[in-house]
């Protein structure tokens, strides 16, 4: 009896050791994206009032809208399945980030092929 007890045993801790790693990495990710989130729709709801000149706000804004409907519909899946989930996450994000980092100087050329860029 005891034999067994003792082959039970680092099968469980193993078992603990994947669980707190699932949890460090799903914490992680989700600070991540509560950061770049709200950055994000800090930008989005000051771009109607700061980029006035030539409507690039607003039409950021319509990029934004049809690139997130775009790339919800058509693109989740097939990158889920060819790179993961964390990666198509990290990807997203990186997008977003590339969209933030253009309001810098916010003219369209900038603007604009940063919202195409987004992936989530």
């Amino acid at each position: 009896m005891n034999d067994r007890s003792e082959e039970i045993e680092p099968q469980n801790n193993k078992k603990d050791t994947n669980i707190k790693g699932e949890k460090k990495n799903f914490l992680i990710i989700s600070l991540a994206f509560v950061c770049v989130f709200t950055s994000s729709n800090a930008v989005n709801n000051l771009q109607s009032s700061i980029n006035v000149v030539g409507d690039v706000g607003l039409y950021s804004l319509a990029f934004l809208t049809a690139g997130s409907m775009f790339a919800s519909l058509l693109l989740t899946t097939p990158l889920i399945y060819i790179f993961g989930y964390k990666w198509t996450i990290m990807a997203g994000q990186i997008a977003m980030l590339a969209y933030i980092a253009a309001n810098l100087y916010p003219i369209a050329a900038l603007i604009y092929p940063g919202r195409y860029t987004d992936e989530n």
